[in-house]
């Protein structure tokens, strides 16, 4: 049975509406995360990603791990962050936006 040690984390339009600061209700969750023992770690390759990444550090008491430029999916970031986290690929949970699908879906295309 494999158990989460570890989630990597999108912030735009998956703890936070696109370009705008993270949702309450999700900063909650993350520090009941936190408190349980499970690391995450945001990647995003946002706009002004630094700036709200730094808001979120502070309400969350800097307990997340950040890297701020990253492609997704991408087999050789994932790996390279579970390395960092010193995690087993099979205990980390990946959430992020799926932008093709956002494209697709978007009226004005």
């Amino acid at each position: 049975m494999k158990k989460i040690e570890g989630i990597l984390l999108d912030v735009d339009d998956c703890i936070a509406p696109a370009y705008w600061d993270i949702l309450e209700e999700n900063i909650k969750k993350i520090n009941e995360i936190l408190d349980n023992g499970i690391k995450i770690w945001i990647l995003s390759n946002g706009q002004n990603i630094e700036e709200r990444i730094n808001k979120i550090q502070e309400r969350v008491w800097n307990r997340l791990e950040i890297c701020n430029t990253w492609t997704k999916p991408n087999p050789e970031t994932f790996l390279k962050a579970c390395e960092q986290l010193n995690i087993a690929p099979e205990n980390v949970l990946l959430v992020w936006d799926d932008n093709l699908n956002r494209w697709l879906s978007s009226p004005k295309r």
